[in-house]
C-alpha cells in the first residue's frame, strides 16, 4: 500500500489549514489524488478536526439546474458526513432550515461581469435559497 500522506508535505498542509488557506493538489488523471485526499481527511479526523471529502461532480449534469445540482450537492455531502463522520446531523439542519445561501464563483473568462455577478431566489422542498454570483 502507498503512504499517500508522504506524497505532500503534511506539515505546510496543516499549516496552510490552520491559516484558513487554499491549496491545490494538482496531478495527472488515476495518479491518486482521491486516495491522498481521503488520507488526508482520515488524518485530520483523527487530531480532533472535522474534515470531510466531498465530490461534487454529479453536480454537473445539471449545469442549468439549480435547484438539482444544489439537491446533488447537499445529498453527497450529508452522505459523506454520515459515512465518513458516523453523523446525521447535516441531515437534520438541511431539511429543517427554512432559508441558505449558495455562493458561485465564476471564473470563465468568456463571461462579462455582468453576467457573473448576480442574486437570485431558488426554492427547494419550501426552503429558499439566495443563490449568489461573483
Amino acid at each position: 500500500m502507498i503512504a499517500y500522506l508522504s506524497r505532500f508535505d503534511l506539515e505546510e498542509i496543516e499549516m496552510l489549514i490552520a491559516q484558513h488557506k487554499y491549496f491545490i493538489l494538482h496531478a495527472p488523471r488515476q495518479t491518486g489524488k482521491t486516495s491522498c485526499m481521503l488520507a488526508l481527511m482520515k488524518h485530520l479526523n483523527a487530531k480532533g478536526m472535522t474534515c470531510l471529502y466531498v465530490n461534487v461532480e454529479s453536480a454537473q449534469a445539471f449545469r442549468e439546474n439549480i435547484k438539482e445540482a444544489l439537491t446533488a450537492i447537499l445529498s453527497e455531502i450529508a452522505s459523506r458526513a454520515r459515512s465518513f463522520l458516523n453523523t446525521n446531523y447535516l441531515e437534520d439542519i438541511w431539511y429543517g432550515a427554512s432559508e441558505g445561501h449558495l455562493v458561485i464563483f465564476d471564473q470563465r473568462k468568456r463571461k462579462s461581469w455582468k453576467e457573473k455577478i448576480f442574486m437570485r431566489r431558488e426554492s427547494i422542498n419550501d426552503c429558499e435559497i439566495r443563490v449568489w454570483g461573483v
